[in-house]
């Protein structure tokens, strides 16, 4: 399995050191493109403006949709759609960008949507409020604009403070069972997307599972609950089937078909005998009688 990113706050990005920042996702496009598996070191709150894809964070996966907000801890996992294009407003901060002003470690805790133990990373605000966080959103990216970092970081400070007292007022999304099953089926989907880009290369569970940045025994689960049989059996189906439209429809040779599959041509003729009780030829020419 592919090691899991860790996305970090650069306090040093205006040429002075700052602990707090406000960016349009798209300034994260090239690093999510990269790596849509990663964890943080910074508390976020991303506001979504535009989406049509699952989104998951620490473990719960929804549908993300415009209007909807994102509260992220340090250390928890974004998973996003490979080659994301969502579009949103992201706050981001260090730990010590509230707490050491308020005098207390364990001030953010205070916040519900910010408890370690919550139930979900996911808020639904209503529209009013939603327009509101944006507003005061570009506010702060106004205010690092100006450059007059230092001091802007006491404004900031109280426009975080702001959302905070706002984002109270949003309504937590629970995990439900249809959560649950949109996360299977977000697997799968993309499990097959890829299966069908690399089966001629990568018959291995663990490539698709590394790609998935899941384990191969949870991949071996849902495939089979999903689709009825096991990875393994669906990655060789692609291939004999890919086998079988070659078989039929072009002149290419057998040892030719062996190669464009990724195959050695004896150990092609023996599997596909195993499976169709005959030889490529043999197949070729029953399909030219037809």
């Amino acid at each position: 399995m592919k090691k899991i990113a860790l996305c970090e706050f650069d306090p040093t990005k205006y040429g002075q050191l700052m602990s707090v920042d406000v960016v349009d996702i798209e300034s994260f496009r090239d690093y999510l493109w990269e790596n849509p598996v990663y964890g943080t070191n910074y508390y976020s709150i991303y506001l979504i403006t535009h989406s049509t894809e699952m989104l998951e964070v620490d473990g719960k996966s929804v549908p993300a949709r415009p209007g909807m907000i994102v509260c992220s801890r340090p250390g928890e996992l974004w998973r996003w759609e490979e080659q994301s294009r969502q579009e949103g407003e992201y706050l981001y901060w260090t730990d010590d960008f509230l707490n050491s002003f308020f005098r207390d470690p364990h001030f953010i805790d205070s916040f519900t949507f910010f408890q370690a133990g919550r139930s979900s990373s996911f808020l639904y605000p209503d529209a009013r409020l939603f327009r509101r966080l944006l507003a005061l959103f570009s506010q702060m990216r106004e205010e690092i604009a100006s450059k007059k970092l230092n001091e802007a970081q006491h404004i900031l400070r109280a426009m975080v403070y702001e959302t905070l007292m706002l984002l109270e007022r949003a309504n937590n999304i629970p995990p439900t069972k249809d959560m649950d099953y949109s996360r299977t089926s977000y697997y799968i989907n993309e499990f097959q997307k890829l299966a069908q880009t690399h089966y001629k290369k990568e018959r291995h569970v663990e490539y698709y599972a590394g790609r998935l940045y899941i384990t191969s025994n949870y991949l071996n689960k849902i495939v089979r609950q999903s689709l009825g049989i096991s990875t393994k059996q669906y990655l060789s189906n692609l291939l004999y089937n890919e086998a079988e439209r070659l078989l039929k429809y072009t002149t290419l040779t057998i040892n030719d078909i062996a190669s464009e599959l990724g195959l050695d041509t004896a150990y092609f003729i023996k599997v596909f005998r195993q499976k169709k009780s005959i030889t490529p030829l043999q197949y070729r020419n029953e399909n030219l009688r037809k």
